[in-house]
């Protein structure tokens, strides 16, 4: 037998105290008979049988592109040595006997029957994948590997050329004021974050190790979209690079520089804005994208100021966008920071007479989701208000609700003289001593949430909404 076949054999699908028969019979190249014995010191007893192909010496390399329908449906099947199907599983995927026949012969597929205590009968028959099937498929890996491994030098050599490029002519602002100074800071952390990814690039060509450098979900992120993602970040900072101000359609069409080139990125639009903002911990349109880009509603009610003359009044419901956030800096005169997960409640809450006024609160709506305009809000209000005593952080009893909470308990981590209330309703509480107790530290809402989340008791904002009275009692809890 073929020792790298034998090696193959033990290593995928033997356990332990199992050993496959010293002289197999075999016929033209067909392990017809292969047995598995379970070996001690004081039994030998057969076990299984194996049926396989056992590779020939001259057999001829296969191209790694061109295979038979019933190989395709293989390679789709047995996509892992871990893969086990049955005689009717592989029926029903549509093969015919005599496709698996061909299969078992061209080494793609392999046979176990495993036998009763007796070693003779047959108690359960499986297919796994062949060790022809394996090379392949481990050739295929090398190959792409290579490939990755050149599509990162291209890569690197790209964002390298750009990178180079702008330290030559640093400046490419007509002009001197506050906002473009503004502007300039944040494409300065652009070509940080640039610099940063070139670095990564450099030290690795796995796909997987890039994809965590970026900080995706690989689940979400097919290998397609993520080489394609690559591509935008190139393209955006080649766009970056010369122009101040630039469309969605500019991004593709110069990077490409061919009849369609414009639309490549349209089809992850969303995803790859988003995407790039989490990388950056900014939007693109605040280093120039000025149109088609996705302009995010920043919600909120209460006293709000913010340089260069903003003013919003106590006691209404407000809303900006992240473009004005990242173009100011906000402060509030309030003492206390609402930040709730839902729109509902900001309206709530507006809606309570004068409860704004007597409890001295700014009300921020995430609206779903913790966006960088949030972040930002966040920090200035932190950063900036003298006069902020506490901070209370109200979401959902769910996963999502439990991320957002976890990403802004890191936000307040550096504003520890601030009083911070993290709040878990109860639903059967109706008096002032059971809605105080609905206020907790991080360490006891860490764990009660954990607990509700085990149990399966997840609820809305929406559904334990309450009122002036449950709220104030919240703001009194020491």
């Amino acid at each position: 037998m073929n020792p790298e076949m034998k090696e193959f054999i033990y290593k995928h699908y033997l356990k332990k105290g199992l050993e496959l028969e010293d002289n197999p019979v075999t016929d033209a190249g067909i392990i017809y008979a292969l047995d598995v014995y379970h070996v001690s010191a004081r039994i030998r007893k057969r076990v299984a049988r194996i049926t396989a192909m056992m590779m020939m010496e001259d057999e001829e390399d296969r191209s790694l592109n061109v295979f038979s329908d019933i190989e395709e449906k293989a390679i789709n099947l047995f996509y892992s040595t871990g893969v086990r199907k049955t005689d009717t599983d592989l029926k029903r995927s549509g093969l015919l006997e005599i496709d698996i026949q061909a299969l078992l012969h061209r080494g793609f597929i392999l046979r176990i029957v495993r036998y009763e205590p007796d070693g003779k009968t047959g108690k359960q028959s499986e297919y796994r994948m062949g060790y022809r099937l394996y090379q392949l498929l481990e050739l295929k890996k090398v190959q792409e590997e290579e490939k990755s491994q050149e599509l990162v030098e291209d890569w690197c050599s790209a964002l390298t050329t750009v990178l180079n490029a702008v330290k030559e002519d640093p400046n490419i602002f007509p002009e001197d004021s506050a906002k473009t100074n503004q502007i300039y800071e944040y494409r300065q952390a652009f070509w940080r974050f640039v610099e940063k990814f070139v670095s990564v690039l450099k030290q690795t060509s796995g796909m997987n190790e890039i994809a965590d450098s970026l900080e995706m979900d690989r689940s979400a992120w097919t290998h397609k979209k993520l080489l394609l993602y690559v591509e935008f970040v190139i393209a955006v900072a080649e766009i970056v690079s010369i122009k101040t101000s630039f469309d969605w359609k500019e991004i593709g069409a110069r990077h490409y520089r061919t009849i369609g080139g414009s639309k490549r990125f349209d089809i992850y639009k969303l995803s790859f804005l988003e995407q790039f903002e989490q990388n950056l911990g900014f939007p693109l349109h605040v280093i120039g994208l000025s149109s088609q880009g996705v302009i995010t509603p920043v919600y909120f009610a209460g006293q709000l100021s913010g340089t260069g003359g903003f003013q919003y009044p106590q006691g209404f419901l407000h809303a900006t966008t992240d473009l004005t956030v990242f173009s100011t800096h906000f402060y509030t005169t309030c003492r206390v920071l609402w930040i709730v997960e839902n729109r509902a409640v900001v309206t709530r809450m507006v809606a309570e007479p004068d409860f704004l006024m007597r409890s001295d609160s700014l009300v921020l709506g995430i609206d779903g989701q913790l966006r960088s305009g949030h972040r930002k809000f966040i920090a200035d209000v932190l950063t900036h208000s003298k006069h902020l005593e506490q901070v209370v952080v109200w979401c959902d009893i769910d996963d999502a609700g439990f991320v957002i909470t976890k990403n802004v308990e890191s936000l307040l981590q550096s504003h520890t003289a601030l009083i911070t209330k993290w709040i878990l309703p109860i639903s059967s509480a109706n008096q002032r001593e059971q809605f105080q107790s609905e206020a907790h530290q991080w360490a006891s809402f860490e764990t009660e949430m954990e607990k509700r989340l085990a149990l399966g008791h997840a609820g809305e904002q929406e559904a334990e909404m309450g009122g002036a009275e449950r709220w104030m009692s919240w703001l009194a809890t020491v």
